[in-house]
């Protein structure tokens, strides 16, 4: 595949950690614009692009942008199920007084993150 951009990474060249803002690694989003062709889609990517000798090698990892209307989507169900939950009185535990948790959104969401992702603690 040709690269007509970029991917991650800043070799040790002086020019390329400077534009990298000093730091060994640089972020990129590219293109497909043809089967074997990826060009940058911002005016700092180009410029990284720019900056590289012709035949430097860089390494790059790779990983597609989320699609935009299933995040929102996604979001939105978390909403409604957060409006609809109520939560259940608990036990404290070694004592008999009950109490009521308070709703809390961000609680709400990594308690569903955490029974989608079953590899994650």
């Amino acid at each position: 595949m040709v690269f007509a951009g970029g991917g991650l990474g800043c070799a040790g060249d002086g020019a390329l950690l400077a534009l990298c803002g000093g730091d060994l690694m640089a972020e990129l989003a590219l293109q497909k614009i043809s089967s074997q062709m990826l060009v940058p889609v911002s005016d700092d990517d180009q410029l990284f692009v720019q900056q590289l000798k012709t035949g430097q090698v860089i390494q790059a990892e790779f990983r597609k942008t989320r699609n935009l209307h299933f995040h929102r989507k996604f979001f939105a169900l978390m909403k409604l199920g957060f409006d609809h939950f109520e939560p259940q009185p608990c036990r404290m535990s070694g004592t008999d007084q009950w109490f009521t948790p308070e709703k809390n959104f961000d609680e709400f969401r990594r308690v569903i993150d955490r029974s989608t992702h079953k590899d994650k603690p």
